[in-house]
């Protein structure tokens, strides 16, 4: 592990198919350009999958369960399969000889649905691709450029949400390939909210919130870049952002909360791998008006934990896929400021409900608290309240978890823990972990346990 004394710097650094990107080729599958039979005849038929339907009288009461006690907004039930190459599919040799296989899987009324593989390895030349039945929507090409580990040291990947309950999943293998792939699905995610269309505007948050590009936002442009929904391990939202390291070689850090990943058992020191997460990049209105379809954004996959700590709940990432590398995107690199002092008030950017990017506007000087649950630690929070503006009352809700809280020079001081916000309780406070408190790890001497290392 590289020295990570070097991690964050006091500066700030400037450095459809709807519009998705994903770190792929963004080409449309190979059978789409091919007439092949898929009804049978003198081919063999598409293997078909069907997913349990949901009991969702159970799954609301669990997300209820969850809320109460501050976790993290859950969007999609995961299903978990053992479906690979070898067990499922149908293959096809095609006349030149290259391979193609198909797997067709049902999710019964599902609004979403996305794909988590416990092992991934595509060799040279080979492609990947996920999209709806109707062909209406699709993602990939994925290739080799997508492997976490090697053929001999597998790891994992997942791919992003395609909208349909009726998903095609189709491998193209050329004939000369020295080597097979390795797919394995581990869970199928079967998306039961937050996908909103028609007579009710895009996203689940409340309607006081502030979408990032109102006039509120107008100076925080350049900020509004480096914030990230997140999709933990393929069913949960959060919220993080892009800190910059001490040698200003822009690595790919994003500091969250570390209740995010904690209820999934993640763990910088025990279990640091977040193969099946996904931050999504530009993920907000174009304008200051709420919308009634998807926005165009970008994602990276992957991370690993490489420090967290409950007292400040803070947690930090490094990713897998470095946004850097994304086409059309310029990320920005968060500066912060660990003097232990709040400066005068300034805004919290986050994604509530995972829905698109809003902004919320600090009412007074952030006071000086603690975690109002236990285990309770003096002054290692933030205690924010909000203010109404010229486009609502900005607060926060379940999904804004991990969010950065700005001074009002633009530096970060913090990362949402929870609260008792929302547009039904404006007048409620917040508390956010110090990020002078995750520097010292609250004076902790192990290195995954703070920010300094």
């Amino acid at each position: 592990m590289r020295n990570i004394k070097y991690l964050i710097c006091l500066y700030l650094v400037c450095l459809s198919l709807n519009v998705y990107a994903q770190l792929s080729t963004n080409e449309k599958p190979v059978s789409f350009s091919m007439k092949i039979d898929l009804s049978g005849g003198k081919r063999s038929p598409v293997q078909s999958v069907t997913t349990p339907v949901l009991d969702m009288e159970k799954i609301e009461a669990e997300d209820k369960e969850d809320e109460d006690y501050d976790m993290p907004p859950r969007f999609g039930y995961p299903h978990k399969v053992n479906y690979d190459l070898n067990n499922s599919g149908t293959w096809y040799t095609l006349p030149n000889g290259d391979k193609l296989w198909q797997l067709n899987v049902i999710c019964p009324n599902a609004l979403s649905v996305n794909f988590c593989y416990d092992k991934f390895w595509l060799p040279e030349g080979g492609k990947l691709f996920v999209y709806s039945k109707d062909k209406q929507y699709s993602i990939g090409a994925f290739t080799s450029r997508n492997n976490k580990g090697t053929r001999e040291h597998l790891r994992g990947f997942a791919t992003g949400l395609v909208y349909s309950d009726n998903v095609m999943l189709e491998y193209y293998q050329p004939k000369d390939s020295e080597y097979d792939a390795i797919i394995s699905i581990d869970f199928i995610v079967h998306g039961y909210r937050y996908i909103n269309y028609g007579d009710k505007s895009f996203g689940d948050a409340g309607s006081c919130q502030v979408n990032v590009n109102c006039e509120e936002g107008q100076d925080w442009q350049k900020e509004k870049k480096a914030v990230a929904r997140i999709i933990i391990e393929g069913s949960y939202y959060c919220t993080g952002s892009l800190v910059i390291s001490t040698n200003l070689n822009r690595e790919p850090f994003v500091l969250t909360a570390n209740h995010c990943i904690r209820h999934l058992n993640k763990d910088a020191i025990n279990n640091p791998h977040l193969d099946y997460t996904f931050f999504y990049w530009n993920y907000e209105a174009p304008g200051c008006a709420n919308i009634s379809v998807e926005p165009s954004y970008y994602t990276t996959q992957g991370a690993t934990a490489i420090a967290n700590n409950f007292t400040s709940d803070f947690a930090l990432l490094q990713l897998t896929e470095d946004p850097k590398e994304l086409s059309n995107f310029t990320p920005y690199y968060l500066g912060w400021d660990r003097s232990g002092q709040s400066g005068l008030p300034g805004v919290g950017i986050h994604h509530p409900r995972g829905d698109v990017k809003k902004i919320s506007t600090v009412l007074a000087q952030p006071e000086s608290s603690y975690w109002p649950y236990p285990p309770i630690v003096a002054d290692s929070h933030w205690k924010v309240s909000w203010k109404a503006t010229q486009n609502g009352h900005g607060t926060t809700e379940p999904g804004s978890s991990g969010s950065p809280l700005f001074s009002a020079n633009h530096k970060v001081i913090g990362q949402l823990h929870g609260g008792n916000s929302s547009c039904y309780y404006i007048n409620e406070a917040d508390w956010y972990g110090k990020f002078d408190v995750s520097w010292t790890g609250n004076g902790n001497d192990t290195i995954q346990r703070r920010l300094n290392y």
